[in-house]
């Protein structure tokens, strides 16, 4: 799995078409990141940082890579539909075309005819 990261990219007005980002996370840092937060339901703490050893359980296997951040409901058989990640605020005022990238892994493994 590639490394969750979240970036938001903007172009600025400058004639050269420079590009801002107004946020950039890899969880390099091994703990949710200062003014982010999370709602969960889950007994486990819901998202959490680590590797792909970490993340993965025996019906979810996760790619290789760095650090990242998931949520993983075969890890604990637990209820994870409603957990919720949220980055602090960021102001887009005059950012005329701002866009957001990041790295996600769904698995689309299936499971009582449900896809996950």
């Amino acid at each position: 799995m590639k490394k969750a990261l979240l970036l938001l990219l903007v172009a600025s007005g400058s004639v050269a078409m420079a590009q801002i980002t107004a946020l950039s996370e890899d969880f390099e840092g091994g703990v949710l990141p200062d003014l982010w937060w999370q709602e969960t339901a889950a007994t486990d703490g819901g998202w959490l940082v680590g590797d792909a050893d970490f993340q993965s359980s025996s019906a979810w296997p996760v790619e290789e890579h760095t650090v990242m951040i998931a949520t993983n409901d075969d890890a604990c058989n637990c209820n994870k539909l409603d957990d919720l990640l949220s980055t602090p605020s960021l102001s887009l005022v005059g950012m005329t075309s701002p866009y957001l990238v990041f790295d996600y892994y769904f698995g689309e493994f299936t499971y009582s005819g449900a896809t996950e």
